[in-house]
């Protein structure tokens, strides 16, 4: 819990940084890029560093992919990312950070509630 709260606090400045770099660039798309850009270094960074995550990278994960239980649609998780910084970027100048949030929220907590619900998470069907 206390991650999550560190990350949504995190998140605020997020935004606040991505509406403005794109006001200063005049351009929402090379904003995303910027901020993703930004942060895959910081990750390339961090698995290099890391011996499990190193090991994980070289050997489960294409392991993982020739068996099957790593598939295509594991990856979509970049999409969701790159239109969150996307979005920030176009509407944070306009809405302002708080309207970004609550509309954000408002929409990952409606979305959580159905795919529970469904039983697409991890965990299964969920009430």
């Amino acid at each position: 819990m206390a991650l999550a709260f560190t990350v949504g606090i995190t998140s605020v400045v997020q935004a606040r940084s991505n509406g403005e770099l794109a006001l200063v660039t005049g351009d929402a798309f090379l904003t995303g890029v910027i901020s993703l850009t930004t942060g895959l270094a910081i990750l390339v960074v961090i698995v290099a560093v890391r011996g499990p995550s190193r090991r994980a990278l070289i050997h489960e994960v294409p392991a993982a992919l020739r068996d099957g239980r790593l598939r295509w649609w594991h990856f979509l998780g970049g999409i969701g990312g790159a239109l969150y910084i996307g979005s920030q970027a176009v509407t944070v100048p306009l809405l302002g950070v708080a309207v970004f949030t609550v509309s954000y929220v408002a929409g990952v907590t409606g979305m959580s509630l159905l795919v529970d619900r469904w039983g697409f998470g991890p965990g299964g069907s969920r009430a």
